[in-house]
């Protein structure tokens, strides 16, 4: 690599560890143009676009440079988290192993314990989460998250909270702290304060939302929930997290509408596609999603292939 751009490649990796995006962004178009070939440089522009939150791209550009370039633990890396922020955890896995496998680090082993975590396999997970927080690394709510997943709410509270000390305001903390604490609160109680807070016109606290909707569910209200459902303002974010919710309870027909509400948020996550078209099937609803998936289409291609398959789902009868 010629000596100006070796100078952009450490322009752009102070700009990212910064995290000065639009720097970045600068430094790497020039880099692009001297040396539009090389594998740090792309694999650099994958990191960038992981950083930036650019999940399609990300996941674009991982594909091709897994291919071309398997052997570099970097770029492998950097593939497995744009799988996972695209929700593809096995995937995810995957390469962060072979990350770990070309070149052992700290870093590979905390994002496949959260993979692991995501797959549910909280046994493989839970040490790797241990390790990273014993080596440094802000992994506590990682492991929260985990506990949460196994059913041991009360210690996943009791893991946010020590967080939340080190970190007092910080928002992610915060909320995490009191949907915790929501889970640890009689459903009753639950139902109770949001229609009170509704009641006197103040603004709902959407990451309490799902917790709302599960109390509902909890308590045989489903026809309240249904109606909520139907009349409540909800963001895409918090109507996919409250469709998981109902499907869990076996609410097949509150999940299919929470998550068509969602829909554009979720619909680069496969699990997700396979889980709302086994409800349509279910719910004969199939006609209902296959226009969705046409109204998306044109800005997902991915979603034309799965329209068709559903169209000839129906022809078959």
């Amino acid at each position: 690599m010629a000596g100006d751009a070796t100078l952009l490649v450490r322009s752009l990796r102070a700009a990212l560890s910064d995290k000065r995006w639009d720097d970045a962004g600068t430094a790497l178009s020039h880099l692009k143009l001297a040396a539009p070939f090389d594998p740090e440089v792309r694999g650099l522009e994958l990191r960038w676009l992981n950083d930036t939150r650019r999940t399609q791209e990300a996941v674009e550009l991982a594909n091709v440079l897994v291919r071309d370039h398997p052997s570099s633990a970097g770029i492998q890396f950097q593939a497995g988290r744009a799988a996972y922020a695209a929700r593809e955890y096995e995937s995810a896995r995957s390469r962060f192993e072979q990350s770990e496998r070309l070149h052992p680090s700290r870093w590979s082993r905390l994002w496949l314990g959260k993979a692991l975590t995501q797959l549910g396999r909280f046994g493989e997970a839970e040490p790797l989460l241990l390790e990273a927080i014993e080596a440094g690394l802000d992994a506590e709510l990682d492991l929260a998250w985990l506990q949460e997943r196994k059913g041991d709410v009360s210690v996943a509270l009791a893991t946010v909270e020590r967080w939340v000390a080190r970190h007092p305001g910080a928002e992610v903390g915060e909320r995490t702290r009191e949907r915790l604490k929501a889970r640890v609160i009689d459903p009753k109680v639950i139902v109770d304060e949001i229609e009170q807070l509704e009641a006197l016109g103040e603004a709902l606290p959407e990451h309490l939302l799902p917790r709302y909707f599960e109390s509902l569910l909890e308590t045989a209200q489903s026809p309240r929930a249904r109606e909520r459902l139907r009349t409540m303002k909800l963001s895409e974010r918090a109507a996919i997290q409250i469709g998981w919710i109902c499907r869990n309870h076996e609410a097949a027909d509150l999940a299919f509408e929470a998550f068509m509400r969602g829909f554009k948020s979720a619909q680069n996550n496969a699990k997700f596609l396979m889980t709302i078209e086994s409800l349509a099937r279910k719910l004969n609803r199939v006609a209902d999603l296959i226009s969705t998936y046409a109204e998306h289409a044109p800005m997902n291609p991915r979603l034309y292939g799965r329209k068709k398959a559903l169209e000839r789902s129906v022809s078959r009868g």
